[in-house]
């Protein structure tokens, strides 16, 4: 004997629509409710995430909440790549699916989703939190640089230009404008004003550029640089200044 699960739709302020869908047996109800759970990701979840934020996060501005539903969105996209997070989500839909359908063969999908997923709200509602979290850090590393930035404007110049060679360890090589070595005298300044610890080339490389605030530095084998978002920083700070050497005889022995 076959069932019909009726699937209804609002249409706007036109009413709802309605879906009779005849299922036989187990495995059709199973295709019909995992149709159903791709269906609710893909249509409900926009509304989700902006209904999270707007009640937890009601206090920012709306360009900053479209940010973070921007950051959400890819933080679900990355989820949505994961197979095994993925199915862990629909799961979630698809067990309150076949819950609902025990007591009831009528679904209204709007009221659905905002009165049976609590527990798939509250996992959006993580994402939510960790696209939040990334904003402030981004914001405040956009502070931290802009900060910066204008340090090394204001700052009077004495090197016309300073060249940060890569070498093949890793560590970096900072030459003045005459091509004088003088790492070791950056590493001097910074470790004054450092107390007892392993030093970080990264932060000895910022910290010399910005005391130095050179009119122009140019970068060699930057290619070999780990730390990817330390070009972007310097990048950040000395915008127009900074350039990227593509090769020459400095840098040509270590490509």
């Amino acid at each position: 004997m076959c069932n019909t699960l009726s699937i209804g739709l609002k249409n706007n302020d036109l009413g709802i629509n309605y879906v009779d869908i005849n299922y036989c047996n187990q495995a059709d109800l199973n295709m019909f409710c995992e149709a159903l759970a791709d269906y609710i990701m893909r249509k409900y979840e926009k509304n989700i995430v902006y209904g999270v934020i707007n009640r937890n996060y009601f206090y920012l501005s709306g360009p900053e909440k479209r940010e973070i539903y921007n950051i959400t969105k890819k933080l679900v996209s990355e989820r949505n790549n994961d197979p095994a997070l993925d199915g862990k989500y629909k799961q979630t839909i698809k067990e309150n699916l076949f819950d609902y359908i025990e007591d009831s063969s009528h679904i209204v999908l709007d009221g659905f989703v905002t009165f049976r997923l609590g527990s798939y709200t509250e996992e959006i509602e993580q994402f939510v939190d960790m696209a939040v979290d990334e904003f402030i850090v981004q914001k405040e590393y956009d502070e931290f640089v802009k900060l910066l930035r204008y340090f090394v404007e204001m700052q009077d110049t004495i090197h016309s230009s300073i060249h940060v060679l890569v070498n093949d360890d890793k560590s970096y090589s900072i030459l003045d404008h005459n091509f004088s070595d003088i790492t070791q005298e950056c590493v001097e300044d910074f470790l004054e004003g450092l107390q007892a610890g392993q030093i970080n080339h990264d932060d000895v490389l910022i910290s010399a550029l910005i005391s130095l605030a050179p009119k122009k530095v140019n970068f060699h084998n930057s290619t070999l640089i780990e730390n990817k978002q330390l070009v972007d920083t310097i990048k950040n700070i000395f915008v127009t200044r900074l350039n990227i050497c593509k090769g020459c005889d400095l840098c040509s022995p270590n490509i």
